[in-house]
Order: structure tokens, then sequence, then C-alpha cells
């Protein structure tokens, strides 16, 4: 099928993009809402308190994690983590969007660094990403190998 040369019409895109526009919307609505929400919120309340001045939100934990780690519930998300990490201990944050929807975070706890735990798996930790990179790097370099090889297959001659 042919097509000149511009903008593709409304008519023809407009299925494959409703599901965008709609959960756009939805996320812009959900942050409305958590902001209203957070407004509600005292100083000392915590996020369960949503769950007496909105009956059908709920409230989830995550469980410990650590920064750039999957969270349960929530993925990967850089904007999710710059706001926890932004966090002082029982405080609670401002209506953060991510792709997935919108959050108020509460941060529970926060560890500090064990030093002597990071020394001793310093080197198990260097050595396995060396071998990991040297493992890629050999990969790699036999796939463009194969790349610029010049191959004739003729095995079927062979196995007649």
């Amino acid at each position: 099928d042919a097509r000149d040369a511009g903008i593709t019409p409304f008519s023809e895109v407009e299925e494959s993009i409703r599901p965008l526009a709609l959960r756009e919307a939805k996320i812009a609505r959900t942050m409305e809402m958590a902001a209203e929400v957070r407004d509600q919120l005292g100083v000392d309340d915590g996020l369960y308190r949503i769950q007496e001045l909105q009956p059908g939100q709920t409230v989830q934990e995550t469980g410990e994690f650590t920064l750039g780690a999957t969270v349960p519930g929530v993925g990967r998300e850089p904007v999710f983590f710059g706001a926890v990490a932004g966090l002082d201990v029982g405080s609670i944050s401002p209506p953060v969007r991510t792709s997935r929807g919108a959050y108020l975070i509460q941060l529970l706890s926060r560890t500090d660094l064990d030093s002597v735990d990071y020394a001793s798996q310093k080197e198990v930790m260097k050595s396995r990403l060396l071998q990991e990179k040297r493992n890629r790097l050999l990969a790699d370099w036999l796939e463009q190998l194969k790349e610029v090889a010049d191959i004739e297959d003729h095995r079927d001659l062979f196995f007649r």
C-alpha cells in the first residue's frame, strides 16, 4: 500500500492511540486524587489514614528494597527511586507520577550502608562484573567475526 508523504489522518490512528490517551487521562486523574488526599493528611498522619479519609482506597507496603532494585508493585521506576531517596524517615511525599500511575510514598525506615559487609563483598562483586564484561566482549567479538566471515556451507555434499 503506497501513501503520500505527510501526516497520517487522525481517523487512521485513532484506535491505536486510544489506549495511550485513556492511560494518560487515568494517570492525570490519579495525580489529582493523590494531591487531594495528601492535602488532607496531617503532619503526624501515616498513609493508612488514607483508608479512613477515602474508604475505597488501599495502601500497600513494598517491604524492604534497595534503590535501583525492582520494587514489588512498582517495578524499576527512576522517578519513584528519586522520590524515595529525597524523603526523611516518616515523611510522606507529594504525589509522584510514574509511567504506571501515581503514588504517595511514606518512608518507614532507612538502613545505612554496612561498610564491613560492603568491604567483604567488594572483591567478589568486582571479579563477577569483570567476568561478565569479558564474556560479553568475547560474545560480541565472535558475533562480529561471523558477520564479516564469508562462509559456504557444503555439509549437504558430505552427509549424503
